[in-house]
């Protein structure tokens, strides 16, 4: 259920604490479990010493346990990742996270003089300094050749291309 206005929060009247944990928390001295000692700066620095350079799993089994608990995480990448197709990465994206792509997007800023290149943008109002998206003239998808001829590229704010739907256009443009 979801939570709505005048609705009376859970919790509403009732303690912070379970009965019995509050006096350990609260209370201080030796009496306490539930409170640390305080180290010294030389005595921490012994213990960091100790530990330095001892492997943080003891045994082999316990590496194994932990791999197998691990398995199909986040972290793990390539064939042994558990929704791994094979290594088919789409076009788009490789075209997208290369170095090609990156300096094909940075020369198009440079001679549109990072601004909109949209006469009389209403979002932008062709300032300097606003987000900025590259587009291709004539579409990715219909001519891939063109991909980073920095000819076929144009400078527009993010908010004209996406709301325009230029993003999403298949046609060339004139």
């Amino acid at each position: 259920m979801k939570f709505q206005k005048g609705m009376i929060s859970w919790n509403k009247g009732k303690k912070g604490y379970h009965r019995g944990h509050k006096p350990y928390i609260v209370a201080k001295g030796e009496d306490n479990p539930f409170y640390g000692k305080k180290h010294s700066k030389e005595t921490k620095e012994k213990m960091r010493m100790a530990k330095l350079g001892k492997p943080h799993f003891q045994s082999e089994e316990t590496k194994i346990k932990i791999g197998l608990g691990n398995k199909g995480r986040k972290g793990i990448s390539g064939e042994k990742h558990y929704n791994w197709k094979g290594g088919i990465t789409p076009l788009n994206r490789k075209l997208r996270t290369s170095a090609m792509w990156r300096l094909w997007r940075e020369a198009i800023f440079l001679r549109d003089n990072f601004t909109c290149q949209n006469p009389k943008c209403e979002f932008c109002e062709n300032i300097m300094g606003v987000n900025l998206h590259p587009h291709h003239i004539k579409s990715l998808a219909l001519y891939p050749e063109l991909a980073f001829k920095v000819e076929n590229g144009i400078t527009y704010c993010e908010e004209y291309h996406l709301k325009t739907g230029l993003h999403r256009n298949m046609q060339v443009e004139v």
